[in-house]
């Protein structure tokens, strides 16, 4: 998409209001495995990590991680 719409649309997509987006620039599904294939390489960010690829392919974990903060912190004060 042009530079000027993806501007326009990075902050209610930021916001959490993807699903509002127009449907024909906005793709949402639920997977446990997502590949990604290309015809050049595609740089991937993980936690810092930078690598390039032409096959991604990422998976959920089925573990889960436990998350602590100060007493009388929500830690849904920010979620989205």
């Amino acid at each position: 998409i042009p530079k000027a719409t993806f501007a326009r649309l990075f902050a209610p997509y930021s916001a959490g209001k993807y699903r509002e987006l127009p449907p024909e620039l906005i793709w949402v599904s639920t997977a446990k495995k997502v590949r990604i294939q290309a015809e050049e390489d595609i740089v991937t960010c993980l936690d810092g990590e930078c690598f390039r690829s032409r096959d991604v392919v990422m998976t959920l974990s089925d573990k889960r991680l436990n998350f602590f903060g100060p007493k009388g912190c929500s830690p849904n004060a920010t979620a989205r």
